[in-house]
C-alpha cells in the first residue's frame, strides 16, 4: 500500500516539475533512480533469413534484422526464430504532408503515425491469422462482321473485368510497439510492433509492452525516460511486471497537437480541448490493453479492360434505326484500363477502464501527451471506497477483496512546431 501511494504521488509530482518546453522533457518516476538503459539496435551474432523467415542466436538479434530488412512495401511481415522460443514483426508505414499553417502539418503527422499503427497490425494479423479471398473475372466479346461485294468488315469490342476482395480478422494480444521512426527526408512515419511467446505468456489476459524489473518504481522510471528521449510514441501503451512480487502496472499512452491563435483566451481554450483528447486518447489505450483489439482489414482491386476494333460506324435515323453502315477509311481502335484499389481498417476496442486510474498530462512543445497510471492495489482500494458509498453499513469483510488479483474478473476479457516527430527503438529486444 505504500509502495503503491508512493508511486502515485510520484508522477503527481512529475507535473508540478515538468514545466514547458526543453525544461519538460526532464523526468523521471521519482528523479533518484538511475533510468534503465535500452538494449542495442545492433545485430551482433550470427542471423540467416529464408522464406521470410529470420533465424537467430538471441531474440534481440533476430528482431533487430527483420526491423532492418522490412521495406514496408513487400516486406511487412516477418518470422524471428530463436532458441528460446518464436516472435513476429510487422510493419506499417504512412506518408503526411506539410503545411504552411505548422498547425496543419502536426495534426497531419500525428494522423500519420495513428495510420502507420494500425497498418502495422494489420498486417500482423494478415500474417499470424491468414485471411479470406474471393475473386471473380468476366469477359465479355462482341463481334459483328459485315461483308459487302466490295468489302469485309468488321467491328469487335472486348471488355474484361475483375475483382478481387480480402479480409483478416483477428484479437490481438501480447504485441509491443517495437520501432517508430519520423523520415522527414520522405515525409514518412513507420511504425513496427513485435510479439513473441515470452511477451504473449509474461502479459496474460493484457496486451501492449512487456516491461520487467526490480520494482514498479524501476519500471515506470524505464519508460519515463524512453518519454524523454522521445520514442515512445503518442499512442498504445507497456506493461510493467516485477516478477519476484507478481506486481504489475499497467501504463497508456494518449496526445493530441495544441493548437496555436493569436487570441490568448482561445488559444487556452483550444489547450484545454488538446488536454481533454490526450486524456480520452490514453483511456482509450488503457481498455484496449486489458480488453484486447479487434482488427479487421479488407481490401479490394479491381480491373475493368475495354477493346475496340472499329472498321465501320453505324448511322442512324431519328428514330433510332440504322440506315448506313459507313465504312472508315482507316480503323479507329481504343483502348481503355480502369483500376481502383480499396484498402479498409477497423480497429474496435470496448470496455471499462478501471477505477483509480491516475492520469497525469504534460508539454512537449506542441504536443500534449496524457500518461495513464492502473496499479490493481490503489484500484481495488477506490473501487471498494465506491461500494461502501453505495451501501454505508456493508462491513469491511464484505466490501474486501482478494489483494491478491492482478487484474478483477470485471476487467479480464478476453522552438519548431514542424520538428521529426518521436523516433526510435520502443521495446528493447531483450524483452521479446
Amino acid at each position: 500500500m505504500k509502495k503503491t501511494l508512493v508511486i502515485i504521488l510520484s508522477l503527481s509530482l512529475l507535473v508540478l516539475i515538468l514545466g514547458r518546453g526543453e525544461q519538460a522533457l526532464a523526468i523521471s518516476a521519482d528523479d533518484f533512480i538511475p533510468p534503465v538503459e535500452g538494449g542495442s539496435t545492433e545485430v551482433e551474432g550470427k542471423v540467416a533469413e529464408e522464406n521470410g523467415v529470420v533465424t537467430a542466436e538471441t531474440a534481440q538479434d533476430g528482431f533487430n534484422h527483420a526491423n532492418q530488412e522490412l521495406d514496408f512495401i513487400q516486406q511487412n511481415f516477418k518470422t524471428v526464430e530463436f532458441p528460446s522460443g518464436i516472435g513476429y514483426l510487422a510493419g506499417g508505414s504512412h506518408r503526411y504532408q506539410t503545411h504552411e499553417n505548422p498547425d496543419a502539418t502536426l495534426l497531419e503527422k500525428r494522423l500519420a503515425y495513428v495510420i502507420a499503427y494500425t497498418k502495422a497490425k494489420a498486417e500482423l494479423a494478415r500474417g499470424l491469422r491468414g485471411g479470406e479471398s474471393m475473386a471473380k473475372e468476366k469477359l465479355l466479346e462482341h463481334i459483328d462482321n459485315v461483308v459487302t461485294s466490295t468489302d469485309t468488315v468488321a467491328n469487335i469490342a472486348q471488355n474484361y473485368d475483375e475483382d478481387i476482395v480480402q479480409a483478416t480478422e483477428a484479437l490481438l494480444r501480447g504485441y509491443v510497439i517495437y520501432d517508430v521512426k519520423d523520415d522527414t527526408d520522405s515525409q514518412t512515419v513507420t511504425v513496427t510492433i513485435a510479439t513473441s511467446n515470452k511477451t504473449l505468456a509474461a502479459v496474460a489476459n493484457v496486451s501492449g509492452g512487456l516491461v520487467q524489473s526490480a520494482s514498479i518504481n524501476e519500471g515506470l522510471d524505464y519508460i519515463l525516460k524512453q518519454v524523454n528521449n522521445g520514442v515512445v510514441p503518442p499512442l498504445g501503451g507497456r506493461v510493467i511486471t516485477v516478477p519476484e512480487t507478481g506486481e504489475i502496472a499497467i501504463v497508456s499512452f494518449g496526445s493530441e497537437i495544441i493548437l496555436s491563435h493569436d487570441d490568448p483566451n482561445v488559444e487556452a481554450t483550444m489547450k484545454q480541448g488538446a488536454q481533454r483528447a490526450a486524456q480520452m486518447r490514453s483511456l482509450d489505450a488503457m481498455v484496449g490493453i486489458i480488453e484486447g483489439d479487434e482488427m479487421a482489414w479488407q481490401g479490394g482491386y479491381m480491373m475493368s479492360r475495354e477493346f475496340q476494333h472499329q472498321d465501320y460506324e453505324l448511322i442512324r435515323d431519328n428514330n433510332g434505326e440504322i440506315v448506313e453502315r459507313k465504312i472508315l477509311g482507316e480503323a479507329k481502335k481504343t483502348f481503355t484500363t480502369k483500376i481502383q484499389q480499396t484498402n479498409a481498417y477497423q480497429s474496435f476496442r470496448e470496455g471499462r477502464f478501471p477505477p483509480g486510474v491516475n492520469t497525469q498530462l504534460y508539454e512537449d512543445g506542441s504536443w500534449m501527451y496524457a500518461i495513464s497510471v492502473y496499479l490493481p492495489n490503489i484500484s481495488q482500494e477506490a473501487e471498494d471506497f465506491y461500494e461502501q458509498m453505495q451501501n454505508p453499513g456493508a462491513s469491511d469483510s464484505e466490501s474486501e477483496e482478494s489483494d491478491d488479483e492482478i487484474l478483477s474478473d470485471e476487467y479480464k476479457s478476453g522552438d519548431d512546431d514542424t520538428e521529426q516527430g518521436p523516433s526510435g527503438e520502443v521495446s528493447p529486444s531483450e524483452e521479446l
